[in-house]
């Protein structure tokens, strides 16, 4: 039993973090697309702030995407990180 309970935990980490992982790369594609956008119809009454904006999002995107994909990680992880725990560590049973 511990073993299937291990196994489903395994699971449901690898979809919550793929899921986690596939929308930060989705934001990161559109906030780098919003500052080509910006920056190629430039006009001299745009402001610089959205387009530095925009990069500050697709960057922390982007660096949250490789930790989404990086091992197998388990919902217990997940839920951790969430209540503030520490994320790496595995719950205690």
């Amino acid at each position: 039993m511990r073993d299937r309970i291990g196994r489903i935990d395994g699971w449901l980490g690898r979809l919550f973090f793929r899921c986690v992982g596939l929308l930060c790369a989705a934001v990161a594609l559109l906030s780098a697309y919003a500052v080509i956008w910006h920056l190629t119809h430039w006009n001299p009454a745009y402001s610089l702030w959205p387009a530095i904006m925009f990069s500050l999002v697709a960057l922390a995107g982007l660096s949250v995407v490789p930790y989404c994909f990086s091992r197998k990680r388990t919902f217990g992880e997940a839920l951790d990180a969430m209540e503030g725990g520490a994320g790496d560590q595995h719950r205690r049973r």
